[in-house]
């Protein structure tokens, strides 16, 4: 989950202590569209969450570079596609 609450959440912060080693521990409920409904309707959507996997960036794809474009170094030579790198 993200650490922060969202408004448009789905998911419920769900905290529990492990009955076999006594720990605490927390997870995450993903609800159903009734369930954020109620959520809202009673006041709790303040402890909803969004699964951090459909936020964050980290692992989708690079929009492709559009056809026609051009990309130049500070130099002014341009920069082949496949040869793109980070810091570029």
């Amino acid at each position: 989950m993200d650490w922060s609450p969202d408004p448009n959440g789905y998911v419920r912060q769900v905290n529990t202590i492990d009955p076999v080693s006594r720990r605490p521990v927390t997870y995450g409920q993903v609800l159903t569209d009734d369930e954020v409904a109620a959520a809202h309707a009673d006041g709790t959507d303040t402890k909803l969450f969004t699964l951090h996997s459909r936020t964050c960036a980290a692992q989708k794809p690079r929009n492709p570079k559009p056809e026609g474009l051009q990309i130049l170094r500070p130099d002014g030579t341009p920069l082949k596609s496949k040869k793109l790198r980070k810091g570029l």
